[in-house]
């Protein structure tokens, strides 16, 4: 298991210049290697925030992961349309797969997926 840490913020809807750019981390604090590997993710409603869907929809985001330091873990991904067009509190599942198709999947720490708030434009 992975751990993700990185500095961002909550989005709008419909925000896709916001980068999410977490540093891929081992539990002993130590990087995780991502030389030959893979990023994927998908999200999923938590808290519906008056979007009309239902909590535990899945959307699978379909952008490219860009891998700016690999040997410590750094990465990011810039939010897609489909990724940021309803409201509401998600969690997201990131899957590392290695070069030997091993997968590894990252939480927020604790063993809870990270979460991004997604809010209605004030």
């Amino acid at each position: 298991m992975a751990t993700i840490q990185e500095d961002y913020t909550p989005v709008f809807v419909g925000n896709t210049g916001t980068l999410f750019a977490p540093v891929f981390r081992h539990r002993d604090n130590t990087p995780v290697d991502l030389t030959g590997c893979t990023l994927s993710m998908k999200m999923e409603l938590y808290q519906s925030i008056d979007s009309g869907i239902d909590v535990g929809t899945i959307k699978t985001c379909s952008g490219p992961w860009t891998i700016t330091d690999a040997a410590n873990g750094g990465a990011y991904y810039r939010y897609q349309t489909a990724d940021v067009n309803t409201a509401g509190v998600w969690n997201l599942w990131i899957k590392i797969t290695d070069a030997f198709g091993r997968p590894v999947h990252a939480d927020d720490g604790t063993g809870a997926p990270k979460r991004l708030h997604i809010f209605s434009a004030p």
